[in-house]
């Protein structure tokens, strides 16, 4: 998400995922609350621009600040107060002369530079946003063409927004940090850029395979639908990394033993044990050796190891790759003891 500080609402990663109105949002609030300064301590519209307001500049304040590496798409907690904040102000607003011409030059003016600076995706996009937020604004100056301006102002402020929204569901899929807009390979996260494994076209970055194959990785996962049987889970492995693109191509559930990349204690070795005993999971993927205890538990690996014994690779004609997670099958008469 770049540096910490009030910056990183606006750098290269968030300010495409969120920061389209977020300058809008701001000025309208603390006009609307001058505007009602004067009103008894029981107003309402008041009370609502107080809540949204602190909602989202407490957002601001935590993302602003916070270390260690977030991911982009924690800005879409933003998004309520930022909507409802730019719907209410602009209705107190808009009887002010002054006002929209300003709201408009704001965030048209704002849009067309985040979408200049992403000058690989629509590089002429951003141009006609700035030379249709000069004419709206200008033509919200002039009472003959208010009408005509209004509409132009409306799309360019919405054009930036729009488009990225309607890309979004035709990009690649990253599951590890969904991003809007054109598919991205900055990941953020454990392992900086390039994501876990540093690599942007690696495993983490899309639906493809954490065997290091996708053919294989494709053939791994059709052997497992077809003897899931009545088990709860198609497979469990280390982390939410490597059954989030499971879940999304098989449509069954997987679990995550170490939660999101591994090092949550959500599960206990007894609870595992007990899952195996009962038949609710028997496959699973762990990874070979020795592995830090960040990425994966090593003693719900080290079960699995010693008492489930590895699936051969040729059992479902494809071939794992070097360093790549290892198939274990834990069926009942191996992992119960």
């Amino acid at each position: 998400m770049g540096d910490p500080g009030l910056g990183r609402m606006f750098n290269e990663f968030i300010g495409t995922q969120i920061s389209w109105l977020l300058p809008l949002a701001v000025l309208v609030l603390v006009a609307a609350l001058i505007l009602r300064g004067v009103r008894p301590r029981t107003d309402f519209p008041r009370a609502v621009l107080i809540l949204w307001g602190c909602w989202l500049l407490t957002h601001v304040a935590v993302l602003s600040s916070t270390s260690g590496g977030p991911h982009p798409y924690y800005t879409a907690s933003m998004a309520p107060a930022l909507a409802a904040l730019v719907g209410i102000g602009c209705v107190t607003l808009f009887p002010l002369r002054w006002a929209l011409p300003v709201m408009v030059a704001v965030s048209g003016l704002w849009g067309s530079i985040l979408l200049i600076r992403t000058s690989t995706f629509l590089p002429w996009l951003g141009w006609i946003v700035l030379a249709g937020t000069v004419a709206a604004v200008v033509g919200l100056l002039l009472p003959r063409w208010k009408p005509v301006a209004a509409i132009v102002a409306a799309i360019v402020v919405l054009a930036g927004p729009a488009v990225f929204s309607v890309i979004t569901p035709f990009q690649r899929i990253i599951f590890t940090n969904p991003l809007a807009g054109p598919a991205s390979t900055w990941m953020g996260g454990p392992g900086g850029k390039g994501g876990f494994g540093g690599d942007p076209n690696g495993p983490f970055q899309d639906l493809s395979s954490p065997t290091g194959d996708p053919a294989s990785y494709r053939k791994m996962l059709d052997y497992l639908q077809a003897r899931q049987g009545s088990a709860t889970w198609l497979v469990a492995v280390p982390s939410s990394q490597y059954a989030a693109p499971i879940i999304l191509r098989t449509g069954r559930s997987a679990m995550a033993m170490g939660g999101f990349i591994g090092s949550d204690p959500t599960l206990t070795l007894s609870q595992l044990r007990k899952y195996v005993r009962q038949g609710q999971v028997r496959y699973f993927l762990v990874y070979p050796g020795q592995v830090p205890p960040r990425f994966a538990d090593p003693v719900l690996a080290g079960w699995v190891t010693a008492h489930c014994p590895v699936v051969k690779p040729a059992a479902f004609a494809a071939a794992f790759t070097q360093d790549a997670l290892v198939l274990h099958d834990c069926g009942p008469a191996k992992g119960s003891s």
